[in-house]
């Protein structure tokens, strides 16, 4: 009985002893996240070992090149915020330091930043078309080949694949190109890995539609031949797959944030949750398509039809009518918005009848609806399924632009401050963001 007493208390003491070496070891980093779902250009989701004393942490860690930057959160879970009206034009090195609650500092933890996407285009080739990448030293680099002709492209909200659909005469196909790439690295060299190319679905397709949000699920609307309606798979980004009940009139998008979608129906638009969420269904009567989300603040930009064919773009907010920025008889071929709308970006297109020619036109306004810069592409043509949107981490929106005398588009960069016009010299179909991970 003693020899058993003597071997508990040693084994309280050990555990005594254990605990007490553990306290005193240094913190450290468990997890960075990058984010640029933020109210500035980007944001790093920091979680620490241990609760940390969150102003030692933002005056003795480092940021090169120096930005304006603010530290959130409390305990282990901090976040480092670059404010607002910067640009990141490199990797950023950042060197975390700083003291526990009680007092111990951590080991500096040393590595680079760099949150900017990636461009991603759809390039034309002999035999096919072709996923290419612009690299980080400017060379370009393919990252997929098809066999046919690339109809439709998105890049998963995480950056961990694309998703795309190839057609054929009749028919199409939908494929998930899976990638590995950092946005957080050790060292200047970060790799983008492209792990492999599996089909989607394993049917011949009428139609495909895809979706994704900020945590990389992936929502597929399809069509198949002999059926008069169309289907909604959603892929979630562990792997899941669920089939959707979703009666809609055209294409669903998901939240950025996750967790529900939009949808239009007959008579208006329909907010939902995804399955595994309480259930909620919200209506907004009306002709309108979602056009855009704005990053942060729950808003979003709506196109709305009306019986003499003008069309307007009107801001929704959470618990708000919404509220009408625009209208006119040009066409309305995309929207940006930052943060929670304190920018926003119309994409439009004037037709001449006498001309026969389009007209490209850019818009720059406030959230209340006032202009504050515009621009007219004289010279260019919008590409067919051009996209629209903004890096906010350079401040830049991209589109897909043409000249009538070339056979291929263009991806063209524009300034979101002036609207200057930069284009990229490379053949191509489509041009898209892809987020970084």
């Amino acid at each position: 009985m003693k020899q058993l007493s003597w071997l508990l208390g040693a084994g309280l003491a050990l555990a005594a002893v254990q605990q007490q070496l553990l306290l005193k070891r240094p913190p450290h980093v468990r997890q960075l996240d990058s984010s640029t779902l933020s109210s500035g250009p980007a944001a790093l989701n920091v979680e620490f070992s241990r609760p940390m004393q969150r102003n030692s942490v933002a005056s003795a860690s480092e940021l090169s090149p120096r930005m304006r930057r603010q530290w959130l959160g409390a305990g282990n879970l901090l976040r480092l915020l670059l404010e607002p009206g910067q640009t990141i034009a490199g990797p950023l090195q950042v060197v975390l330091r700083g003291e526990d609650q009680r007092g111990i500092a951590i080991s500096p933890e040393r590595f680079w930043w760099d949150p900017r996407p990636r461009l991603l285009v759809v390039a034309p080739g002999p035999e096919g078309d072709r996923l290419d990448i612009l690299q980080r030293d400017g060379r370009w680099r393919t990252l997929s080949r098809a066999n046919a002709p690339i109809s439709s492209v998105t890049p998963l909200g995480n950056g961990s694949g694309i998703a795309f659909s190839t057609s054929g005469e009749r028919t199409e196909q939908t494929w998930l190109l899976e990638l590995e790439q950092q946005a957080v690295y050790r060292s200047k060299t970060p790799k983008l890995v492209v792990k492999g190319l599996k089909q989607l679905l394993d049917a011949q397709l009428t139609f495909t539609h895809f979706s994704t949000n900020s945590t990389g699920d992936l929502l597929v609307q399809w069509g198949a031949p002999g059926f008069a309606r169309s289907f909604t798979t959603l892929v979630e980004a562990n792997g899941q797959r669920r089939r959707l009940d979703l009666e809609a009139s055209g294409t669903a998008q998901l939240l950025p944030g996750g967790g529900a979608l939009i949808a239009p129906e007959a008579d208006g638009l329909v907010l939902s949750n995804l399955p595994g969420r309480p259930q909620r269904r919200q209506f907004l009567p009306g002709s309108r398509d979602l056009s855009s989300f704005c990053p942060t603040g729950g808003r979003a930009l709506l196109v709305r039809r009306w019986p003499d064919y003008r069309q307007s773009i009107e801001l929704l907010e959470p618990g708000q009518a919404p509220k009408q920025l625009w209208i006119g008889l040009d066409a309305v071929m995309g929207t940006a918005c930052e943060r929670s709308g304190e920018r926003i970006w119309l994409l439009l297109t004037h037709w001449d009848p006498v001309k026969n020619t389009q007209t490209p036109r850019v818009i720059a306004m406030s959230r209340s609806g006032v202009i504050q810069n515009q621009r007219e592409l004289k010279g260019w043509e919008l590409e067919t399924r051009s996209h629209f949107e903004l890096d906010s981490t350079r401040d830049v929106l991209l589109l897909t632009l043409r000249n009538p005398k070339q056979k291929w588009g263009r991806a063209a960069e524009l300034q979101a401050s002036d609207l200057e016009l930069s284009i990229i010299d490379k053949p191509i179909k489509q041009a898209f963001w892809l987020p970084a991970q």
